[in-house]
């Protein structure tokens, strides 16, 4: 009752307004008017108002009560419940950290006690914010601060391998939610995904894979020290796609490389080559530039920007 909000009416006066019968008109004494010929507005039909009518109106209000309080009232409250429910799940799914939270979870990576940051995540997924905002957004903002982090000296390598490898750590955990049901593609659709040579960490390849994978393809990943062991993979497997993560711009002059290498030793001629990495955001010309075919802004994007690739290949071939 408390919870309830709104006008208060009192109940007794609720049932005065609208319950009592209505008032007895008698005929005059000399039989004329409305009551002539001897019959009263009380006596139409021949029903004379009685006295037991009020044990009716108070069984009528005993009634009443009881439908509101057994009926109305919990329906009100279940909706109360429900609406607020709603509201809860709404935001939740429209949830997104900011940088603050952001900078609390990565710390959070990195702490001594290790169980930190998987719990803070398993709320999250509990409260129901969307998994995939936890993958594309928390996840991957916070491992691009603990990389700018490291630049800026404030922790050390190892520091950002132990948060990097936790992160890790709890994509495998939340991989299976993630992924559910697998799309239904076509057969056969195979992807390579590694780390540019050279890079120390792959926690960019490591999301891009559970995209991949959620998207119906089949999904290798591999740690290449050189491009001769990109080679040896190409020439071993068939791949349709090739997906090269890069971390910096250090590195594209030998990407260069390694993609010229690939092509060269793909099973499939019509190879097609991916890379991601902020330097491919900031500047796409580049994309072309070191001899790929696309890129994405992030691992969401990353499988669209691959089907299209794929349409694209299969016209040409």
């Amino acid at each position: 009752m408390a919870a309830l909000e709104g006008p208060k009416m009192d109940l007794a006066d609720w049932q005065t307004d609208h319950t009592a019968p209505p008032p007895r008109f008698e005929g005059s004494q000399d039989g004329g008017g409305f009551g002539s010929g001897g019959t009263s507005f009380g006596n139409v039909a021949g029903t004379h108002y009685r006295p037991d009518l009020q044990s009716d109106r108070k069984s009528h209000t005993e009634l009443l009560t009881q439908t509101i309080e057994k009926e109305v009232i919990p329906r009100l409250l279940r909706a109360r419940r429900a609406a607020s429910a709603s509201e809860a799940v709404r935001k939740a799914a429209s949830w997104q950290p900011d940088s603050g939270e952001v900078m609390q979870f990565a710390r959070m990576t990195i702490d001594r006690d290790e169980t930190l940051a998987p719990t803070y995540l398993q709320t999250l997924a509990d409260h129901g914010v969307p998994i995939e905002t936890i993958y594309n957004v928390l996840l991957t903002q916070a491992a691009v601060l603990l990389g700018a982090m490291w630049d800026e000296d404030e922790v050390d390598f190892t520091a950002v391998t132990t948060g990097v490898w936790r992160m890790q750590q709890m994509l495998r955990a939340l991989s299976a939610a993630f992924v559910g049901h697998v799309a239904n593609q076509p057969p056969g659709r195979r992807i390579l995904l590694v780390s540019a040579i050279g890079e120390q960490h792959s926690f960019g390849v490591a999301m891009v894979c559970e995209y991949f994978r959620r998207d119906g393809w089949e999904v290798c990943s591999e740690r290449v020290e050189s491009d001769e062991d990109l080679a040896v993979i190409l020439r071993g497997s068939w791949f349709d796609m090739l997906g090269i993560s890069v971390g910096g711009s250090t590195h594209l002059e030998s990407l260069t490389k390694s993609i010229q290498t690939s092509r060269r030793a793909s099973r499939n001629l019509q190879l097609g080559v991916m890379v991601g990495g902020p330097v491919f955001v900031a500047h796409p010309e580049l994309v072309s530039q070191v001899g790929a075919d696309a890129t994405a802004a992030d691992a969401a994007q990353a499988t669209i920007q691959a089907d299209r690739l794929m349409t694209l290949l299969a016209r040409h071939g």
